[in-house]
């Protein structure tokens, strides 16, 4: 059920976000940033291995050639930085790095972030969230990429 959730998150966070388009592969290119050396993002891990993401992509754009490329990080001030320079449109990341990212959405003009989803069911207060970068216009899946 948790895994199911996680693709809906990401398909949601796909068609409201949108994405680019690689002009020169006519290619959806989005980026996702995750933590695979932490527990409560091992959400990420098994939809990038099971290859989730692409196939529900694959479903909802048929004719549009994309790819995801996927960002393991070793911590969530990496995600962010990434996400703050544009490189990474959708990041999975912990608790406190979640803080700052949606701290930095409110003080930088330039930046906002959008919180997709949170989990807050960890031990010990840990969880885990889902951010997409809030200043893509919300045209649907091709407007999130970076290509």
């Amino acid at each position: 059920m948790k895994t199911q959730l996680i693709l809906i998150i990401f398909v949601v966070v796909a068609a409201l976000t949108g994405c680019n388009i690689n002009v020169k592969e006519q290619k959806m290119v989005i980026h996702v940033g995750y933590q695979s050396v932490t527990a409560q993002t091992w959400g990420a891990l098994i939809v990038k291995n099971q290859g989730l993401f692409e196939q529900y992509l694959q479903k909802i754009i048929p004719d549009t050639p994309f790819s995801i490329e996927w960002h393991d990080e070793l911590s969530g001030a990496i995600i962010n930085n990434n996400m703050l320079s544009g490189k990474y449109q959708i990041g999975i990341m912990g608790d406190m790095p979640l803080l700052i990212n949606g701290y930095t959405s409110q003080i930088q003009p330039k930046y906002k972030s959008e919180l997709i989803s949170f989990d807050g069911k960890g031990e010990k207060g840990k969880n885990q969230a889902i951010l997409v970068k809030g200043s893509v216009p919300s045209s649907g899946v091709k407007s999130i990429s970076t290509a």
